[in-house]
């Protein structure tokens, strides 16, 4: 699935109970509304997953953006926490990164985020993370 919106581009697409959202361009807040209808989606699969964002591409949201985004991920917090088994972000610029972590301000549960140097990376700990739930272990 790819969600488009003025310049806006998340590719969204599953591999063995990882979900990798590939983000580009600045995010807006319709392709942010999009994106977390999408998830709601997955989430309403009711199947266990990890979740791993990709934003080499992306721009930093605004702070209208990080706002809605906030909203949006405490909203769909408590259906999601059931099914979510981990939460992995790729991310090499230190100003998204920084965006980033003022949004666990707003959502809390963000904070629970592996940060990932390379999407290589966080494809392994991706894979652990899911190998560890279908062994019945905890995440390392």
């Amino acid at each position: 699935m790819v969600i488009e919106e003025q310049g806006a581009r998340i590719e969204m697409r599953e591999q063995n109970g990882v979900h990798v959202h590939a983000w580009s361009g600045r995010p807006t807040v319709k392709a942010a509304e999009r994106y977390y209808a999408a998830l709601g989606a997955i989430v309403d699969r009711s199947r266990p997953f990890v979740l791993l964002t990709e934003t080499a591409g992306a721009n930093v949201p605004s702070a209208q953006v990080r706002q809605r985004i906030g909203e949006l991920q405490a909203e769909l917090e408590p259906r999601m926490r059931p099914f979510s088994i981990g939460n992995v972000v790729v991310v090499r610029n230190t100003l998204l990164r920084g965006a980033l972590t003022a949004l666990t301000w707003l959502a809390p549960s963000l904070s629970e985020i592996v940060y990932a140097d390379s999407l290589e990376e966080g494809l392994r700990v991706a894979d652990e993370m899911v190998d560890s739930h279908r062994r019945g272990a905890a995440p390392e």
